[in-house]
């Protein structure tokens, strides 16, 4: 792999905030899930999906979201 920017998973100075999911908006559609982010996953106690700590805050997600639960 060659790239012209260094790995936002390793530089944490160029990470922006990790986002998270208000669970009262989420309607479990499930389309932040097919992004295939890392940071997201499935939550063992609830159905809901959940962003991790390996949220790099790029945004992706938050655009994904029909239901605007994402911030």
């Amino acid at each position: 792999i060659i790239s012209r920017a260094p790995c936002v998973l390793k530089e944490r100075s160029m990470r922006k905030p990790a986002l998270k999911i208000d669970a009262d908006r989420c309607k479990n559609c499930r389309n932040c899930l097919k992004l295939g982010c890392p940071a997201i996953e499935s939550a063992a106690r609830s159905d809901k999906p959940v962003i991790s700590d390996a949220c790099t805050g790029c945004g992706l997600c938050r655009s994904a979201c029909p239901f605007d639960a994402i911030h």
